[in-house]
């Protein structure tokens, strides 16, 4: 759940708030109630939405504008360059242009649209029956009525009541809805409430939400036909219950981060309307004060309020459980008093917790018993609890590696820094032991964060090392100074500084304690170390070419080429075997010659294919140097069959 609060306004205006609230209180979603409710910078964003539209030339963007600054009770700017808007844009021939048309006109009070045309459109709707539909109907009512028009109620509840029988979307059902409950007469109801479990049934459920096809602007349609039909009524609709209405909420709330004036509208008139109806109303229970619970600090407070950030009071809050991760509870059933108008609180810091983050039920109903709001049962939060913690039982130890001997001890006293002189060489290990206790209970706790840090004196080197704990709490700091001078120290002997650094988010008073001081000596001095030069001229990089494979000897080659032209001499050789001759080719005149140039032709082809064409457009060419080929062939070979026979 999100914090919302009217205050915290002001509170946005530090951007530590958010790490705080990430640090030490954290809200989970719950079913029973929304995970939040409009802020005023959430408020503060529509109007400048709703602002910046008026300056378009939209006519469905203004008139979504105009209706969002008057639900948020805000003056429109350029009331008359609206209405002069509104007059000159307006179609006479289509519903949806007068409907926006005339929602403005109606909004801004002394501004007539003076179109005769208008009213006469509005009256052919309700007579052509045959093309009647859902958006139709209620464009042409909303339009009487916000033209002040006289309506004839029984023949639009008659034509309401025969579209919602064929209605089958939620997009249709709530059109209709929100025409017959804009109707000021009273008329039966009843066929259209009968729908509203049957549209509630197409809803789609993702987690803790519910919508609809077509996600905001249809959502709230559903709502603000659904409760105009209740409060029309007297009563909620048979298919609504507490759940769908938290889930409901919950959806606007999720996505009201929104730019576009019919959506921003969507979103703040169904959020106004669950918040202000008088059937049932969403509770938001939200962190009053997002600090830890301390000493200082012992209370952990709730505050209730509506989806629109406003105050809820009378109401009675308990804490049903708190426990630790995966631990019995801690408390149970802890009654929260009233410390306010809507702030309930409950001394925590009572009930002496361990530090750590606790997992909070909280509970919520109204004091009155013929209140609308939905009593909250299980809206989960997170709880911080920190304490305060000291240093105990530090000692620092300087010991013989080879004969297991305490060469020296000095105790610690946090948080002075001791002004002892130690030294320690690579025959030597150093070992560091202390508890870090609660302050209040005295009781031995761990941090996430343990780290001896050892600076040197002269280059400021830092070297970081971890203490580990034990079973029973005790941590402990072992180094060998031998085994780790190179690899941790580079063999850089001398004076280090030693702190003590603790740091953990359920601890108040993290801290980098310096105890004291140690000279350090190794084996060997430290190797020079030639300054890194990160801009020098780097070595050029050359190409490496991979190396030709060796050359067969001339011998295989002169064989190979000379097996690859046997076939053209074998193919000579056959020819003047077999007595073949050139002489019939040009005794038939034109014919025999045009088919040789084809021959010549397509080798040409092959050739120029080898060395320049690809495959595409050698087979274009020879397409057509083939059939030009084939045909004078055919011709040469019938002209020497007829010379044969002759």
């Amino acid at each position: 759940m999100i914090q919302c609060p009217r205050r915290m306004a002001n509170s946005f205006r530090a951007i530590g708030f958010h790490a705080i609230l990430a640090l030490s209180l954290l809200v989970q979603s719950s079913q029973s109630t929304p995970s939040g409710c409009l802020l005023p910078s959430d408020l503060h964003r529509f109007e400048s939405v709703f602002e910046n539209a008026l300056s378009s030339r939209n006519l469905a963007s203004r008139h979504w504008a105009s209706r969002g600054l008057h639900l948020l009770g805000k003056p429109i700017p350029n009331r008359e360059k609206s209405c002069s808007f509104a007059r000159d844009s307006v179609d006479s021939t289509d519903l949806e242009s007068i409907f926006h048309a005339s929602s403005i006109s109606n909004i801004l009070g002394n501004c007539q649209l003076n179109n005769p045309s208008i009213q006469t459109t509005l009256t052919q709707t309700f007579e052509n029956k045959e093309k009647l539909n859902p958006e139709s109907l209620y464009y042409a009512t909303l339009s009487q009525q916000n033209l002040g028009a006289k309506i004839d109620e029984k023949t639009v509840i008659d034509l309401l009541e025969n579209e919602i029988d064929k209605a089958e979307s939620a997009e249709s059902a709530s059109l209709l809805w929100l025409a017959a409950a804009a109707l000021p007469g009273n008329h039966n109801l009843k066929p259209f409430i009968e729908t509203v479990e049957d549209i509630i049934q197409q809803a789609d459920e993702i987690d803790t939400m519910i919508q609809f096809s077509g996600g905001l602007s249809v959502t709230s349609l559903f709502v603000r036909g659904a409760f105009g039909l209740a409060a029309k009524s007297g009563s909620v609709p048979g298919g609504i219950k507490e759940e769908n209405v938290v889930q409901l909420a919950e959806y606007f709330v999720q996505n009201k981060f929104v730019g576009s004036p019919l959506d921003s509208f969507s979103v703040l008139s169904a959020l106004n309307l669950l918040a202000k109806n008088e059937f049932l109303k969403p509770l938001v229970l939200s962190v009053s004060d997002s600090g830890p619970i301390s000493e200082k600090r012992p209370h952990f407070k709730i505050e209730g309020l509506d989806l629109m950030g406003d105050t809820v009071e009378e109401l009675d809050v308990n804490l049903v459980s708190a426990s630790l991760e995966d631990e019995s509870d801690h408390v149970t059933n802890l009654k929260m008093t009233s410390s306010g108008k809507s702030v309930y609180r409950v001394n925590f810091w009572d009930t002496k917790p361990e530090s750590g983050i606790y997992t909070a039920t909280i509970s919520a109903e109204p004091k009155a018993d013929e209140s609308v709001l939905i009593p909250v049962n299980d809206a989960k939060f997170l709880i911080k609890v920190v304490v305060k913690v000291t240093v105990d039982g530090a000692e620092f130890q300087i010991i013989d590696k080879e004969q297991s001997l305490v060469a020296k001890t000095l105790r610690l006293d946090y948080p002075k820094t001791s002004t002892e002189k130690l030294e320690a060489d690579h025959h030597q290990k150093v070992v560091m032991k202390f508890t870090l206790k609660d302050i209040a209970t005295r009781a031995p706790i761990t941090a996430h964060q343990t780290f001896i840090r050892m600076v040197h004196s002269d280059t400021k080197k830092e070297i970081f090392f971890v203490a580990e704990p034990n079973d029973d709490k005790e941590y402990k700091f072992d180094l060998d100074i031998g085994a780790s001078g190179e690899s941790s120290f580079g063999s850089l002997g001398g004076k280090y500084d030693l702190f003590l650094i603790i740091g953990d988010a359920i601890i108040e008073n993290s801290f980098s304690w310096s105890f004291g001081s140690l000279q350090l000596k190794f084996a060997k001095e430290p190797s020079p170390r030639k300054p890194k030069e990160f801009f020098k001229k780097r070595p050029e990089i050359h190409h490496m070419f991979r190396e030709p494979e060796p050359r067969p000897p001339a011998v295989v080659t002169s064989v190979f080429s000379l097996l690859v032209l046997a076939p053209i001499f074998i193919l000579l050789a056959s020819w003047l075997f077999l007595g073949a001759n050139l002489r019939g080719l040009f005794q038939t005149g034109l014919s025999g010659l045009l088919f040789a140039v084809g021959l010549a032709a397509i080798l040409g082809l092959l050739f120029l294919y080898w060395f320049r064409l690809n495959m595409f457009d050698t087979l274009k060419y020879l397409g057509v140097v083939g059939v030009v080929t084939a045909f004078f062939g055919q011709r040469m070979l019938r002209q020497i069959a007829q010379s044969r026979k002759s």
